[in-house]
């Protein structure tokens, strides 16, 4: 129960990696049969990411993961956001660790940030976020699916007030593909960070979604070969990127039913949970009539009353969850995310996160006597 940390490959999408890991070719040697052979592949791949976001082929470069992906978006549009004289960003204290990282570093660069505050729940509400533009804010950064809660942040109202005031939005949609519709055009991003081993794809790549109009303000980070439109050298990994692509194609494709069967895993566990009479408490969005709407069933982070997580981590050692974001899972460092919810020490070492997914054991009914 610990899919947000990391997904299986799924059996499709292994298909084809092999059969690209058996080819030979090197997508960047099109002047023979082989590299035309692997620059094909990943051609198909671009277009079954792209269509997974509602962008163009020509807009998806891959990347080795979201990780990436995020440096490259802040990192890279530093240089054209100080020439524009736009020094001020604004994001949330919610966001993964690969986005606060950059922006750390930005502001040992002359770059000012202001952090929106939050819904009880967590969500980086709209008006909250519009709340810190300035006339300096030159960039937005803000993630549609929040990876240790599951909350649903709305994008769409951050676009429309920010829209007409030459200002470029970006988002982290690791934890929305897959989960929720989602199409960067109805967001109003200008870039987008993806990752292929939260959706059934392999470990070890991403993609960065950049509008076609914003992709000459983006300076790269690594050099060499020229690769990806110069926004990202490297020779291009085949078969990941061939993986990734049929993984975003699968997710398209079963979104609707997984969703369904993400929430029915949701019910039964707290379900489950108020049979045994288990004090528990969700962080992160209520499950009232609209609650749907704004948060994702395959994640919960739940506080258990005097329990501590470590401990419960190794109590039920049959089972694998998490005490928060595998990528900031350092020591006994508190999660990030549940502080700035409010959290206090204590209430965050006895939180939890687990997560579902596609292909998730059956829990079944009357084993609450295990869970407590």
């Amino acid at each position: 129960m610990d899919y947000a940390a990391s997904t299986p490959v799924d059996q499709a999408v292994l298909d084809i990696m092999k059969s690209a890991w058996q080819a030979a070719g090197n997508a960047s040697s099109v002047q023979n049969l082989h590299g035309a052979q692997a620059k094909k592949k990943v051609e198909d791949a671009r277009e079954k990411v792209a269509y997974s976001i509602g962008a163009k082929p020509e807009e998806i470069f891959f990347t080795s993961g979201a990780t990436e992906a995020n440096n490259i978006a802040l990192l890279g549009i530093s240089q054209y956001l100080k020439k524009s004289g736009k020094t001020h960003i604004v994001s949330s204290k919610t966001e993964h660790a690969c986005v606060l990282g950059p922006l750390e570093k930005l502001k040992t660069q002359g770059f000012d940030m202001s952090y929106s505050e939050l819904l009880p729940c967590g969500m980086a509400d709209g008006p909250l976020v519009l709340k810190e533009i300035t006339e300096k804010t030159g960039f937005v950064s803000l993630q549609a699916v929040n990876n240790e809660t599951g909350v649903i942040n709305p994008l769409f109202e951050v676009a429309e007030g920010i829209s007409g005031k030459e200002i470029l939005f970006h988002s982290d949609v690791t934890q929305a593909l897959g989960k929720i519709p989602f199409n960067v055009k109805e967001c109003g991003l200008h870039m987008a960070s993806l990752s292929a081993h939260k959706v059934y794809g392999p470990q070890g790549v991403g993609a960065l979604y950049i509008r076609e109009d914003v992709q000459g303000y983006i300076s790269p980070l690594l050099f060499g070969g020229g690769q990806e439109g110069q926004i990202r050298s490297g020779t291009l990994p085949v078969a990941l990127i061939a993986g990734f692509g049929e993984a975003c194609r699968l997710a398209v494709e079963e979104q609707a039913v997984e969703r369904e069967k993400l929430e029915c895993y949701n019910t039964l566990l707290r379900n489950l949970l108020d049979e045994a009479g288990i004090d528990y408490k969700i962080n992160g969005h209520d499950y009232g009539a609209d609650s749907r709407n704004w948060r994702v069933p395959g994640i919960m982070n739940i506080h258990f009353s005097g329990i501590e997580n470590e401990w419960l981590l190794e109590a039920i050692d049959t089972v694998s969850f998490s005490t928060g974001s595998a990528c900031s899972a350092q020591g006994d460092q508190l999660s990030h995310v549940l502080k700035a919810m409010g959290l206090d020490r204590e209430g965050a070492s006895q939180s939890v996160r687990i997560s579902f997914g596609r292909f998730q054991q059956k829990m079944k009914s009357g084993r609450s006597r295990n869970l407590s």
